[in-house]
């Protein structure tokens, strides 16, 4: 029974001073309902999107239709585009003593998570470190970068719709006016009405 206790005793003791002596880490969560999948239609902006982790770049349109909108928007969270982009708004590298931008980007990983809830699509943005106000501003960062790349693709999306409808009409215009002067030709010689002056 002593020598039971004892292990114990020196069990509980040992737990205590591990417990004690392991740095204290805060852990900061941004919940998000993800973009509409319409969003993501297009790839103009994805392809280049280098990503790390779920995707691999180019993206393809299988890739992206085979995905729900919460597994697409952390592959944009986990790509070197938004990656690099919180590094260079936070100054990580600095703040990490980071060499290389890869160093700054695994440290980024290492203290970054992302996750989907299956039944609601929420995505889960978990970040820890020791400098709980440094969680707090990565994961932050984190949910602006995904609104800012949104915002980007969905500009991009109407611009591309724009130019096509412009290119469709100055298309169709030539067409119209090609057949009005072939009319005016053919009523000319046939001493039919002009299309022109009517």
């Amino acid at each position: 029974r002593w020598l039971v206790l004892r292990f114990l005793a020196v069990g509980a003791v040992l737990s205590l001073i591990l417990a004690f002596s392991l740095p204290v880490r805060f852990t900061s969560q941004a919940e998000l309902m993800p973009p509409d999948p319409q969003m993501f239609a297009s790839t103009s902006l994805l392809n280049n999107i280098g990503t790390t982790g779920l995707f691999a770049s180019p993206f393809s349109g299988s890739l992206l239709n085979n995905k729900t909108p919460g597994e697409t928007a952390i592959g944009v969270l986990s790509s070197a585009t938004a990656q690099d982009d919180i590094i260079k708004k936070l100054d990580l590298m600095q703040v990490f003593h980071a060499k290389f931008h890869s160093d700054a980007r695994a440290q980024l990983e290492g203290r970054s998570a992302f996750m989907e809830d299956k039944k609601t699509g929420i995505v889960t943005i978990s970040v820890s470190d020791r400098d709980r106000y440094l969680a707090y501003k990565i994961a932050n960062a984190y949910v602006l970068e995904l609104g800012q790349l949104v915002n980007s693709l969905s500009t991009s999306s109407a611009r591309r719709e724009r130019i096509f409808l412009e290119g469709r009409l100055a298309s169709i215009k030539q067409e119209l006016d090609t057949a009005s002067v072939a009319l005016s030709r053919f009523s000319s010689r046939n001493a039919t009405f002009d299309p022109q002056k009517q």
